[in-house]
């Protein structure tokens, strides 16, 4: 599939639904993205209505979630704050950043609370110097967002939606009913926030 590719080196949706491009081969380029970057910025509210930010590190992106990004995983301490405040109000956004590749991924999400059984089999090994004891280490928590919306720029993949426009807004992909489809830009008359 060949690109047109617009002044800035980037390209528009538009060119690229044109060229043939379709939302898996973008999920797949954001599932690259988010392995790259590796770690995450994880944002929850607080009991203040402030907004907590943290890195968190998510298990390894696999190659099924390359093609649907149906959830996102990743350890915490049942002590911290941040389990307290998604137990509250378990709406998140993480944001992952591809410093070299010019890119970033953001997942709005709300947060599952996994089960002992699920948190012993989706372990991630990278996990084992903050839980000494593995999936068995007492404050040890699986925890997964449910991806309802994800946005995706990157000069690696060529990705910028906005790039054209002077309302700039990263390429938008929304999950209803399980699948991922591409979500337009609003326009002023019909902006309205997920």
């Amino acid at each position: 599939v060949k690109y047109q590719v617009f002044p800035q080196g980037m390209l528009t949706l538009a060119a690229m639904l044109a060229a043939g491009a379709d939302v898996g081969r973008i999920l797949n380029h954001t599932a690259d993205t988010m392995g790259i970057a590796k770690f995450a910025t994880m944002s929850s509210y607080g009991a203040d209505g402030s907004i907590s930010s943290r890195v968190v590190y998510p298990s390894v992106v696999t190659a099924e979630q390359e093609t649907d990004l149906q959830a996102v995983y990743f350890a915490t301490n049942a002590n911290s704050r941040k389990f307290q405040e998604l137990q509250e109000n378990n709406h998140t956004t993480l944001l992952y950043f591809d410093q070299e590749g010019a890119g970033e991924v953001t997942v709005y999400g709300r947060v599952a609370f996994c089960d002992h059984e699920e948190g012993t089999k989706r372990w991630d090994p990278n996990w084992d110097t903050v839980y000494p004891d593995g999936p068995k280490t007492p404050y040890y928590r699986l925890l997964r967002v449910d991806p309802y919306r994800l946005e995706f720029v990157s000069a690696r993949y060529h990705t910028d939606e906005g790039v054209n426009r002077s309302d700039w807004r990263p390429l938008t992909l929304l999950r209803t009913d399980g699948a991922w489809s591409y979500s337009s830009p609003p326009t002023k008359d019909t902006e309205t926030v997920v």
